[in-house]
């Protein structure tokens, strides 16, 4: 949606000068930008590309009119206000209706234990996958947080604290390069209408969204996007030499360059970065690259799960051992989901593997909530032949701080 004013002032413009080689390429890239809008199947982004693109016709339309200045000021803060007030007014009646906002405070207090065991990051998406198993909360130990639950988090935790802070200063460079266009007065009224449009809409997103990462991709988009796109020096023969002038157009040529070089790299690494999701578990060479998948993300426990769920609906007995370490590795990296432990327990029952299943299930039952507990003395009594008052201490037990260590987990 930001891309849009962009695209819209670049069609004014052509067709105000009658240039209709760049109104063909910027009409094109209007329909790819527009056609992606409704992929995205979001009705927030349907909205935020209508404002985008009537604010960009009005403010263009407008800009060389200093009667309606007022005008202009008066719809920004129309659409602040329309931004501001809808998400408020939304907030209450969740509030009234006993919404719990709670969960995004347990996910950030355990901010600071995954930066220290992991403090050069996760990885790409590893943060969504290793939160939960850091919560002692019995009620989000099975929760995987959305991409607005995790705000600066998220970027922290997955490229890392050094990636992180350098990433902080260079957006400071780009801000102050910015501020210095445009207080030199080196950026064209276009750019400037697009760029602003694009910060009013994100901005509007971003008070939707709840979340303190989207003003600062707002911020920073704005500025690529218009604020550092200042004016070219114009090409003067008796001081510049003619080898400058033939050589202007080079820097466009980069953005092409990058496009063949990730091209080329994707072609040539395909093997090792494609995920093929669909897998004959009748062959043992598609297990294989469904292993080789898993080792390239050893923080998600989900793909050990449905690896070993899946060889399990073979029903081949011969199999029974490889599944139990597919749900043994989910559950480790996962070790609060209670739902893994009663899997592996049932696996290891099937394998007449009684102690190892009492560890697995007694886990899996101390992970529910006392309630919960009271409703399982059958399943319990199956699984662990306990009854009477030793059930009863098993249901009203918490875990023992050795039972909550990595090293008693592994042990399981």
């Amino acid at each position: 949606v930001s891309t849009l004013p962009l695209l819209v002032v670049v069609i004014m413009n052509a067709i105000s000068d009658k240039n209709w080689p760049k109104l063909s390429i910027a009409g094109l890239g209007f329909i790819s930008v527009l056609s992606g809008v409704f992929l995205s199947s979001s009705r927030g982004a349907y909205v935020l590309a209508i404002v985008a693109i009537v604010l960009t016709l009005y403010l263009f339309k407008t800009k060389s009119k200093k009667k309606s200045s007022t005008k202009s000021v008066l719809i920004i803060l129309c659409v602040i206000l329309f931004a501001g007030l809808t998400p408020m007014a939304l907030e209450k009646e969740l509030d009234s209706k006993g919404m719990d906002w709670s969960g995004r405070e347990k996910f950030y207090k355990v901010v600071p234990d995954i930066a220290q065991d992991l403090p050069l990051g996760t990885g790409p998406g590893g943060y969504r996958f290793i939160s939960a198993s850091y919560l002692a909360d019995i009620k989000h130990s099975r929760v995987i947080p959305h991409h607005s639950e995790n705000t600066y988090f998220q970027m922290f935790l997955e490229q890392g604290m050094i990636c992180f802070v350098l990433l902080c200063v260079m957006a400071q460079f780009y801000i102050k390069r910015g501020l210095d266009n445009n207080r030199n007065h080196k950026l064209s009224t276009r750019l400037k209408i697009a760029a602003s449009a694009s910060l009013l809409c994100l901005l509007a997103h971003s008070i939707y969204d709840y979340g303190f990462h989207i003003p600062a991709f707002a911020l920073n988009i704005a500025v690529l996007m218009g604020f550092l796109m200042c004016k070219g020096e114009t090409y003067e023969e008796d001081i510049q030499t003619e080898n400058e002038f033939k050589f202007r157009f080079i820097p466009m040529l980069l953005p092409i360059v990058s496009l063949i070089f990730i091209a080329v790299v994707f072609v040539k690494f395909k093997e090792r970065i494609h995920t093929d999701e669909r897998f004959n578990f009748a062959q043992k060479k598609s297990l294989q690259g469904l292993a080789n998948n898993i080792s390239r993300q050893p923080t998600s426990w989900h793909n050990w799960y449905f690896m070993g769920y899946r060889v399990l609906q073979k029903n081949d007995p011969k199999n029974l051992l490889f599944v139990e370490k597919c749900f043994k590795q989910a559950a480790l990296y996962n070790p609060n989901y209670s739902d893994l432990w009663l899997q592996l327990a049932q696996v290891r029952k099937e394998l007449k593997n009684k102690e190892g299943m009492q560890a697995a299930f007694t886990r899996y039952f101390l992970l529910l909530h006392p309630n919960q507990r009271k409703k399982m003395r059958i399943k319990a009594f199956s699984f662990l032949g306990v009854f009477g008052k030793e059930l009863d201490n098993l249901i009203h037990r918490q875990f023992s701080p050795k039972e909550l260590t990595p090293e008693f987990i592994q042990s399981i």
